[in-house]
């Protein structure tokens, strides 16, 4: 089915861009050139710059150590909230909310067995291979 082919008008020809004005390259050009020979500081110059600023800063700062050594001093130790409430309800409960402390000078556990279902061989870490031996790699 061949269809006639007719000379209508661009239905998008209105939506071509427009060329830019005359001189508009040169004058880009001329703004950037000036630009360049005057850059602007950045803020954290202005802001050194800026008297008030700094003082406003170490204001902000000698405040915030005022304000840990005043909390860190003065207030008494208190236990977490957690073992408060632990506390009053039970010690089997107390026991499972505060866990011992991890004692970090315990031998590692090694064993092996025999594997025919015996019982597990203990032994304790060769020489230079336990947790605290240094590395002498290179």
């Amino acid at each position: 089915m061949n269809i006639p082919v007719r000379n209508t008008p661009d239905p998008f020809s209105g939506l071509r861009p427009q060329a830019p004005p005359q001189g508009l390259k040169g004058t880009i050009l001329k703004s950037a050139g000036e630009a360049m020979a005057n850059p602007m500081p950045d803020r954290w110059t202005l802001l050194w710059r800026n008297p008030a600023a700094r003082m406003a800063w170490v204001f902000t700062v000698v405040l915030l150590l005022l304000g840990h050594m005043l909390v860190h001093f003065h207030s008494p130790a208190k236990p977490p909230a957690n073992a408060l409430l632990a506390e009053r309800q039970a010690p089997e409960l107390t026991e499972i909310i505060l866990l011992p402390r991890i004692n970090m000078d315990l031998l590692p556990f090694s064993g092996t067995s025999d594997g025919n279902g015996g019982a597990l061989k203990l032994q304790r870490p060769a020489a230079g291979k336990g947790r605290h031996a240094k590395e002498t790699r290179s």
